[in-house]
């Protein structure tokens, strides 16, 4: 095999390998028919190919089930990595940084003083506390409906709340069935004080891998932003955001390169250096940076471009992350098993 043949694909989804919904604004965004197409190509041509993402490991999973396309999954910014299905019914959880208890107690002390929403990540649950701000109003899209301090039923790709949540029956009904069959409703919760929410993950020994404080939006989020760096200590925690109205949490030494590294040189018995990866945001930045290849799309920050080792011509909505491998095929860059073998 030549040495400069690449043997592993990741791509970041957000930004990246996924597009608007051709639906409109407030559907969730879909990977382009050309992205899901040469994904189901590499992999049917025996390359490994991974989807890392900031995302749950239950929303990235689920768009591989979407896709039928049986890959590596990398979730919470790397901090959890979950071998393909194979035969199995269910992906194996093979290597993970959880969080530690003090900083869910840091975090929580945080949240209770500056009135924020905790939400705590487990592999398949999100478990939440605390009041939804009152300053922020989530049209529900398919209704043109507006309720005013229910707008984290669905923050990010979950909703937070379930049946219990006094904001839960504010909402309409064909709302309350879009959040019922949203993934996650049956396994997440919610609790009215934070400190139950504490007590329930230690009574349960639960692991988790990710901290989420909702502010709302405005110079509040970013204020939190500062006083929790400075109240949780680097090497204790990774400290990310502020993103429009939260600020995420994770384990200090992890990183999508670091979840990278592990699994080409652990797993697959390669290295981040034979790894192509596409991103466009500012957690995309280390494996950009330390992979073989790493292209930022054309819609990426410009922090993000000045480490990468190619700035593509095309953004996500133009299909970057196909046209560019398509490039690298083209090129015989990319080593493909079952094709290579047979010459």
């Amino acid at each position: 095999m030549a040495a400069h043949k690449f043997e592993l694909v990741a791509t970041d989804l957000d930004g990246t390998f996924l597009a608007s919904n051709p639906l409109g604004r407030g559907h969730p965004d879909i990977p382009t028919d050309e992205n899901a197409e040469i994904f189901h190509e590499l992999h049917n041509h025996g390359l490994p190919v991974c989807m890392i993402s900031g995302r749950s490991y239950a929303a990235t999973a689920e768009m591989m089930d979407h896709l039928g396309l049986d890959a590596y999954v990398i979730s919470f910014h790397g901090a959890a990595i979950f071998s393909p299905k194979g035969d199995g019914q269910d992906r194996e959880l093979i290597k993970s940084w959880p969080l530690e208890a003090d900083m869910l107690h840091k975090a929580a002390s945080i949240a209770e003083k500056e009135g924020c929403t905790l939400m705590v990540y487990t592999k398949d649950s999100i478990l939440s506390a605390g009041n939804a701000p009152d300053n922020f109003t989530y049209k529900w899209p398919e209704h043109n409906h507006e309720t005013t301090g229910t707008w984290w039923a669905r923050v990010g790709e979950f909703p937070v709340m379930d049946e219990k949540h006094p904001a839960f029956e504010s909402l309409p009904s064909q709302s309350k069935e879009r959040v019922r069959s949203l993934p996650l409703m049956n396994n997440s919760k919610y609790f009215k004080e934070i400190s139950e929410l504490i007590q329930y993950i230690a009574k349960n020994s639960l692991m988790y891998f990710k901290c989420v404080l909702v502010t709302g939006p405005g110079q509040h989020c970013n204020e939190v932003h500062e006083k929790t760096k400075k109240h949780i200590p680097p090497d204790l925690a990774h400290v990310m955001g502020p993103f429009g109205y939260w600020i995420e949490v994770i384990h200090p030494e992890c990183n999508k390169a670091t979840a990278l590294r592990w699994l080409t040189e652990s797993r697959l018995g390669s290295s981040l250096t034979k790894c192509v990866t596409f991103g466009d945001g500012l957690n995309d930045i280390e494996m950009l940076r330390d992979a073989g290849i790493g292209i930022a799309m054309a819609n990426a920050s410009p922090e993000v471009k000045k480490v990468a080792s190619i700035v593509s011509e095309w953004a996500n909505e133009d299909s970057a992350v196909a046209r560019e491998l398509r490039k690298l095929m083209d090129e015989e860059r990319l080593y493909l098993p079952k094709i290579d073998r047979s010459r």
